[in-house]
């Protein structure tokens, strides 16, 4: 038998009262359940007020078995369809013994005995009513397990928000579980790639089918909101304009999808960096940078590293400069090895103070000598060791501790007053300054004071 009726019949404007049942799983303050008799009651922990079946009226006004499941708030004073029919009596679904299914209900009764269990959990046995095929009276016992709230995970930030195939993204927010689990995470509707995860951060790479859509998490059977990802295709260098060169040298790069989509590309010289000059989807122009060494040349682009070609870095050779003397701004030319084409970065110093560069080509440089020249210690060791550039400045000051040495002052072609001279060699007295040899001028034009003799240790009586 199934869904018997042995209550008299009456009109639901009177007593009554047919069910109106809503939408299922929605609260609302119009839902109410049929008029009942003999159904079974428990509250959860919460202090919700549960009712399941009885004998009385369902939806449409029949006096039935039902096997309707309610909730009732205090709070709102609404009542909530949870479950069942809101029909026809039903007959129950049983599943296998012991284990709990969304899909396994009781079948239409009244009379069960209910109890309420820890957290809000309900017990119900027998009464009279529905098998899963046949009814009368009940011996089943069931247990209904108070579902657990369980907030969704939530998305605040990922960094970065774009990328191509294996580029690691960090994503940060709250609820996605200690562990992974059953979580996941998908990147314009394709599964990722998992490499960290706890309740607050996960790290993922990007997948290969991944588009630019969403990123959204799933953590306890709850889905997150979506974070917007942009996806690029994976870069590809394939050329390198050159595979040797000195700093400075400009290097172009071609191959596809090298443009960074937020212009945070970046390409390294045996792990130096080198500023980006242009960079488009196909091409990348750099100069080798400042300090590279010989290595590979790798290039990053949209979250991806790749090893590009070897590179030689060819080291500057200087092989001989002229003239190897010279008063701020003369012209000085020098020529070697591996300058590289173009300056770039390059730069020339003379005793550690940065010249002005006039030409510049991978084998021949030319400059002029900075006004600030040498330290006198510097000046001191190119003296003494004749194969060394040896330049002064008017600003050089010779200490008197180092005149007391063996000294070869070289003064070449400068054009200095005797006040000035008697200053940078402190202590000498303009009485017995250098003997000026007018016969060694070669040069008319030059002014007075041009050349000097040499000044020997011994002559200590030219210093006060």
């Amino acid at each position: 038998m199934k869904g018997s009726s042995s209550v008299p019949s009456c009109s639901p404007s009177d007593i009554c009262a047919s069910g109106v049942y809503g939408t299922l799983g929605v609260p609302a303050a119009a839902n109410t359940p049929g008029a009942r008799y003999l159904s079974s009651t428990w509250t959860d922990s919460s202090g919700n007020l549960w009712l399941f079946g009885g004998q009385g009226y369902n939806a449409d006004g029949q006096s039935t078995w039902l096997s309707d499941l309610w909730a009732f708030n205090p709070s709102t004073l609404e009542w909530t369809w949870e479950g069942g029919s809101n029909t026809d009596a039903q007959f129950g679904i049983y599943g296998t013994l012991g284990i709990s299914s969304d899909t396994n209900f009781p079948g239409s009764r009244y009379g069960a005995v209910s109890v309420s269990g820890v957290n809000g959990d309900a017990w119900l046995f027998g009464g009279e009513g529905n098998a899963e095929s046949l009814g009368g009276p009940l011996n089943d016992l069931w247990l209904r397990v108070q579902p657990v709230a369980i907030t969704p995970p939530e998305l605040t930030s990922i960094s970065p928000n774009y990328g191509a195939p294996s580029a690691s993204i960090n994503i940060v927010g709250d609820n996605f579980g200690p562990t992974q689990g059953s979580g996941s995470v998908t990147v314009g509707g394709a599964p990722s790639q998992i490499t960290a995860w706890s309740n607050t951060a996960i790290t993922i790479r990007v997948p290969s089918k991944a588009v630019t859509g969403s990123l959204v998490v799933s953590a306890g059977g709850e889905a997150s909101n979506g974070v917007p990802f942009t996806f690029f295709s994976f870069p590809a260098p394939t050329a390198f304009s050159t595979t040797s060169g000195s700093v400075g040298t400009p290097v172009t790069i071609t191959g596809t999808n090298l443009l960074d989509g937020e212009g945070n590309g970046a390409v390294t010289f045996n792990g130096t960096p080198a500023t980006i000059l242009s960079q488009t989807s196909t091409s990348i122009q750099v100069n080798v940078p400042l300090g590279a060494t010989t290595g590979f040349v790798n290039v990053r682009v949209n979250g991806v590293t790749s090893r590009g070609t070897y590179f030689t870095v060819l080291t500057p050779q200087i092989n001989a400069i002229s003239p190897n003397y010279g008063a701020p701004s003369a012209r000085i030319n020098i020529t070697g090895n591996n300058f590289g084409v173009t300056q770039g970065s390059g730069s020339v110093t003379v005793g550690g103070a940065p010249s002005y560069v006039t030409s510049w080509a991978n084998t021949e440089i030319a400059i002029q000598v900075p006004t600030k020249g040498v330290t006198a210690m510097s000046w001191f060791r190119s003296a003494e060791e004749p194969s060394a550039m040896e330049f002064l400045s008017p600003t050089t000051h010779i200490p008197r501790s180092l005149v007391s040495r063996q000294l070869v002052v070289r003064l070449v072609r400068l054009s200095l007053s005797t006040d000035l001279i008697c200053s940078m060699v402190r202590g000498m007295r303009q009485s017995v300054l250098m003997e000026f040899q007018p016969s060694s001028i070669t040069n008319p034009a030059l002014p007075l004071m041009s050349r000097f003799r040499l000044v020997q240790p011994a002559d200590r009586s030219a210093f006060g």
